[in-house]
């Protein structure tokens, strides 16, 4: 019994990692047919997101990094792998990396330094201005996710259980547990949380800054593991999974797990702070859907790209994300800004008791109320209205 169920774990594992793919290529064989009902533009551009803009042909993205609003990184599957770098305002091409190799995961810790991993046990550095040739650091394994605080570290989990930490110049790896390894996050060199599945649930496993350790369950016992965590703090971490669950850690435990999108697969989550994080998911149809986290819950789906499956996230702050699918489209979401505050006016006036009346000069009039701060000069507050 526990051995079918084991190899169920696996199977199912091992193809709803490849799902994404699958459905795109489903999607494609029904749009050939011209019976692909895509959601309307107009109806995505809701909740501070942009309309998926194609800036890739039809390639699959497979990871974006952003270290700020205006410097972002996206790889995608293509052999060679496409790099694409964004500047704040426009996506370009940047670099064709990695031969014929997948590359799996992109971190950057600043705009001069990026790491990327592939299904080869490759790793290449960004240093501003150019790539570095595949450096094998973990044999044959697929190294899943990497996370990079810094330039001086990183840390990456492969397939194989392994665990591996970069010092600036150098890799290392620990072995784990026999098991896969699907997600990692570092908010600093001292602290990271990386994602484990294993045949009786996912592991929490942490690194305090020196080793490795498994910590407890990070999501319930279930054959859909969870694709990726993003971590503020050692006080605060969030994970998704493959069956539309959300957890919280905060710092000793682990929320149950919160049901916030059915049965379709999280695919990704990032979190600038404890107070916000979004997600991202792949839902039936091949669409994709954001959710954000306000510090106590998560919100309902917002529907935001009709085009692909989302597929990964970054988000360097509350205001800014990108995310990337499955067709070669990028979305970015943009806060809007808190209007300002009414003009705050100090004058000196002589002569003049509390009440109402008018008031102009340089730039100003308007009606204005009177009070006193300390005789004889009046705070002028109220509205003002610019000539």
């Amino acid at each position: 019994m526990e051995e079918n169920r084991m190899r169920t774990v696996r199977l199912r594992r091992s193809a709803g990692r490849y799902r994404r793919r699958l459905w795109f290529a489903i999607a494609n064989a029904i749009a050939i047919a011209g019976i692909l009902v895509l959601v309307p533009a107009s109806a995505l551009a809701s909740n501070g997101w942009s309309v998926p803009s194609s800036i890739d042909g039809t390639n699959a993205f497979e990871s974006v990094s952003c270290p700020s609003s205006s410097f972002c990184v996206a790889v995608d599957a293509a052999s060679p792998a496409n790099v694409l770098t964004y500047d704040g305002s426009s996506w370009r091409t940047s670099a064709s990396i990695d031969g014929g190799n997948v590359v799996r995961s992109v971190s950057c810790a600043s705009s001069s330094f990026c790491v990327a991993v592939d299904d080869n046990g490759n790793a290449l550095t960004f240093n501003g201005s150019t790539w570095s040739a595949p450096v094998d650091i973990d044999a044959t394994n697929v190294i899943s996710s990497v996370s990079c605080p810094s330039a001086s570290f990183c840390a990456a989990v492969d397939n194989a259980g392994n665990a591996l930490t970069y010092n600036g110049s150098s890799w290392s790896s620990t072995p784990v547990q026999s098991a896969t390894f699907f997600s990692v996050s570092c908010p600093s060199s001292s602290f990271c949380l990386a994602a484990l599945n294993t045949s009786h649930g996912d592991e929490a496993v942490i690194y305090n800054g020196s080793s490795w350790s498994i910590s407890g369950n990070a999501d319930d016992p279930s054959v859909y593991p969870v694709e990726s965590v993003s971590c503020v703090s050692a006080m605060f971490c969030a994970a998704v999974d493959g069956d539309g669950n959300a957890m919280i850690y905060d710092g000793s435990n682990w929320s149950a797990p919160a049901r916030i999108d059915g049965g379709n697969d999280l695919t990704a989550v990032s979190c600038p702070s404890a107070s916000f994080c979004t997600a991202v998911d792949y839902a039936t149809g091949v669409t994709g859907n954001a959710f954000t986290y306000n510090g106590s819950s998560w919100s309902a789906p917002a529907a935001i790209d009709g085009a692909g499956a989302l597929n990964s996230l970054s988000c360097p702050s509350t205001s800014f994300c990108a995310a990337v699918d499955g067709a070669g489209n990028v979305l970015t979401y943009s806060a809007s800004p808190p209007p300002p505050p009414p003009p705050t006016l100090t004058v000196s006036l002589r002569g003049i008791s509390r009440g109402t009346g008018s008031v102009s000069g340089s730039g100003i009039s308007g009606l204005v109320t009177f009070s006193w701060v300390s005789s004889p000069v009046l705070a002028v507050a109220g509205r003002a209205l610019r000539a």
